[in-house]
């Protein structure tokens, strides 16, 4: 009876360790499975704010290309006014130095023809004279 009692008492015993030990052995089961769980979603977040940095990142780059770009079509359109307005100022000064040039020719042409007729009239008064 006692050897039953303590074969008994011994398989008992071997009951609870084996028990422990499998409630044990899950706990570290369910540690591990919520420890890769956490990295799997810091590994996530982690992916998920590199993309949103990498757009922020072609977002900004896009926007300074197109200022660029607005710069230059402003410096261009500014260059073009600029040499547009020369040469309306050449052409104007063209004109003025031409207008300028058939006034004097027009005034040295009066004043040859005046010269003419007042030595016509000095020659027929001469001539009368005589």
């Amino acid at each position: 009876a006692e050897q039953e009692a303590t074969t008994t008492a011994a398989e008992e015993e071997a009951t609870t360790t084996a028990a422990e030990q499998e409630a044990t052995t899950t706990a570290a089961e369910q540690e591990a499975t919520t420890t890769a769980a956490e990295q799997e979603a810091a590994t996530t977040a982690a992916e998920q704010e590199a993309t949103a940095t990498a757009a922020e990142q072609e977002a900004t780059t896009t926007a300074a290309e197109e200022e660029a770009t607005t710069t230059a079509a402003e410096q261009e359109a500014a260059t073009t006014a600029a040499e547009q307005e020369a040469t309306a100022t050449a052409a104007e000064q063209e004109a003025t130095t031409t207008a300028a040039e058939e006034e004097a020719t027009t005034t040295a042409a009066e004043q040859e023809a005046t010269t003419t007729a007042a030595e016509q009239e000095a020659t027929t008064t001469a001539a009368e004279q005589e």
